[in-house]
């Protein structure tokens, strides 16, 4: 079996998250409002720069379009940076490697002087590296709405931009949350932002009942809802591979259930429940008419509002799924 993969950012080790004096918040850190592990983490504009100087030095010329534009943008805000601590630069260094120097030293001027022209770079950057929507990327782009909210807490762009990112990390309450914040700040939602968040919360309701649905049809799933969920779901894999079938289904759905409750992805359980569908539909020689509810509710929360719920109907022979078996790919 194939690990599903976590996608949360984890933490910088040994950086000073806040980029203030010992570790302290500067004072216009966003109050706690967005809790729990779906707070924002306070940046410094020094911190997020290094970041950015680093993430682009490891981009090389290659095939991936996404990745050549990301590193042009990085080039740009870091062009943006050193006019701003240094409008008459001397020549001895040139280039991008001088632009990445700099950044890496940190500003001569005052710290974390976020001007509008360096904030729209920062910004594009956050975007280009959205729409790379690899992990690395998607981390930079979490960090970039970090560093924008610690120093501009009403900026309707950052709340937009970290909508957006935890929307692709799977994270559906933390984005919601997001974006009712963007909504806050806003009075016209011409990016549709109502619309998206009564579609995830009714994927996450429709999801909600699919689940619920499964734990009264199976109640031994209970016995291995406490997980982990990865190992459960090899060993119920396992034993539906031997054709025990009926001490597959509880670890299938228990896995299922352990996945909810550790705050998996949206787009990991919903690639657990298709191979699930899946293997029942398959058990039944491709007959679904026993399985049409939990089909229907499937449906209806992989096809409304997160970028994660993917309506992509179940098949008797799905590859796809990063929880399926090596055997099966």
């Amino acid at each position: 079996m194939t690990k599903a993969r976590n996608r949360w950012p984890r933490p910088r080790d040994g950086e000073n998250p806040t980029g203030a004096p010992d570790g302290q918040a500067p004072s216009n850190v966003p109050p706690a409002g967005i809790g729990g592990s779906r707070g924002i983490t306070p940046t410094g504009l020094d911190e997020c720069l290094r970041a950015c100087a680093v993430h682009s030095g490891k981009l090389v010329a290659g095939l991936d379009r996404r990745r050549t534009e990301l590193a042009e943008k990085l080039r740009q805000l870091l062009a943006a940076q050193a006019m701003a601590q240094d409008p008459a630069p001397t020549p001895s260094a040139s280039g991008a490697t001088a632009l990445i120097r700099r950044a890496a030293k940190g500003t001569a001027g005052p710290a974390d002087a976020l001007g509008a022209e360096l904030l729209d770079a920062l910004l594009a950057v956050g975007s280009k590296a959205l729409e790379c929507g690899y992990d690395d990327e998607l981390r930079l782009a979490l960090l970039i709405s970090d560093t924008v909210l610690t120093l501009r807490r009403n900026s309707r762009a950052g709340w937009r931009l970290r909508a957006r990112t935890l929307e692709a990390l799977g994270d559906e309450a933390a984005t919601i949350e997001a974006y009712e914040r963007y909504l806050a700040l806003t009075d016209d939602d011409g990016f549709g932002v109502a619309p998206k968040i009564a579609g995830m919360r009714e994927g996450g309701r429709r999801q909600d009942e699919l689940l619920r649905l499964l734990e009264r049809q199976c109640p031994g799933a209970a016995a291995y809802s406490a997980g982990p969920a990865t190992d459960v779901w090899a060993e119920g894999l396992a034993l539906h591979a031997r054709g025990s079938r009926e001490e597959a289904g509880p670890r299938l759905v228990g896995a299922l259930l352990a996945m909810e409750r550790g705050g998996s992805p949206v787009q990991d359980i919903q690639a657990a429940v298709s191979q699930y569908l899946d293997l029942r539909i398959a058990a039944n020689g491709g007959e679904a008419a026993e399985l049409s509810e939990l089909i229907t509710l499937y449906a209806a929360s992989a096809g409304t509002g997160c970028a994660g719920r993917s309506p992509i109907p179940p098949s008797a022979a799905s590859t796809g799924s990063p929880w399926a078996s090596s055997a099966t790919r």
